[in-house]
């Protein structure tokens, strides 16, 4: 929703919705408490998502005029298309996909919130499988073009040493931010779909 008072609206008219097809007296205190969990989520990875942003942005405006000052070469160029458009896309892809309140059926009954909700939980668990391997390999493959034509003068044997090591540094980093958000779905998000499933099954 666009303010706290258009969803504190819908969230009176779900849970008094809810309230109605559930005779169970604890049922509406419990749509309430999941909703603000819900909010909650939602508002934290909003923190984190500008966060995000901003790092990227800041990145890669410094990282893109020192790398074309270093070699303005063929490989110069299509490394640094390759990381800003994977970078692009990715960011767009995770963006589009991430867990919105506004996505969901405010006012319809209780059991289609539930799907609703879990749905679009597990829509977003899955940005962090086949989109971030591809994004990995294009940040990895867009990397060493950079590292190959600003090492043109340097032997072989010290080229395939920093290649390696670039790569090494960016399988490192990846899988790491991987596990970091592997953490964070057992953590953060089972949990809510647990609580999700737990309520749709008492109805």
């Amino acid at each position: 929703m666009n303010n706290s008072n258009d969803f504190a609206e819908l969230q009176a008219l779900w849970v008094s919705k809810g309230a109605t097809t559930v005779s169970t007296p604890q049922k509406p205190e419990a749509m309430s408490s999941i909703t603000d969990r819900l909010r909650k989520f939602q508002s934290f990875q909003d923190k984190i998502n500008r966060i995000k942003l901003i790092a990227l942005i800041l990145i890669i405006t410094t990282t893109m005029p020192t790398a074309l000052m270093a070699s303005n070469t063929l490989y110069t160029i299509a490394g640094l298309a390759l990381i800003v458009a994977g970078t692009a896309i990715f960011f767009g892809y995770y963006l589009r996909n991430q867990f919105k309140m506004s996505k969901l059926p405010f006012g319809k009954p209780t059991n289609e919130f539930i799907n609703a909700a879990l749905a679009l939980l597990t829509k977003q668990n899955s940005i962090f499988k086949s989109p971030f391997v591809l994004f990995s390999v294009a940040l990895g493959v867009g990397a060493n073009l950079l590292v190959w034509s600003m090492l043109e003068n340097e032997v072989m044997l010290e080229r395939i040493q920093i290649h390696l090591f670039i790569s090494g540094m960016i399988a490192a980093s990846t899988t790491i931010g991987y596990l970091i958000r592997l953490w964070r779905i057992r953590n953060e998000v089972y949990p809510i779909m647990d609580e999700l499933v737990k309520i749709k099954e008492s109805l």
